[in-house]
């Protein structure tokens, strides 16, 4: 698979608003939390649970950047796929999707 499972701990951060996006993420189970700043203070943007995929957006616009940092929650396990898989799957969405995952995708 293309794909790759990830346990996080809670509080762990995912990413940071302005790092260059690496991967696109799949929540399978937990909570993820998107915080940006504005200003000086830090705003919830929105939460991402079971089935939610996040970190897209910045992967489909070359040089931009992390517009958030996401944070697990609690204990988390997210599907992951790289910038290079990405890519390839959009190029070819049928015919490279991952079984495995789809299972844990709405």
């Amino acid at each position: 698979t293309n794909a790759r499972l990830q346990a996080l701990s809670a509080g762990e951060v995912i990413f940071e608003e302005g790092s260059e996006p690496e991967y696109y993420y799949i929540v399978q189970d937990g909570m993820v939390r998107a915080t940006q700043f504005q200003g000086d203070v830090i705003k919830r943007a929105r939460d991402y649970g079971p089935s939610d995929g996040f970190g897209s957006h910045e992967m489909l616009y070359p040089g931009m950047r992390r517009t958030t940092t996401c944070t697990a929650v609690d204990e988390v396990m997210v599907w992951t796929l790289s910038r290079r898989v990405f890519d390839m799957k959009l190029k070819n969405p049928i015919g490279s999707i991952d079984k495995e995952l789809l299972r844990f995708v709405k």
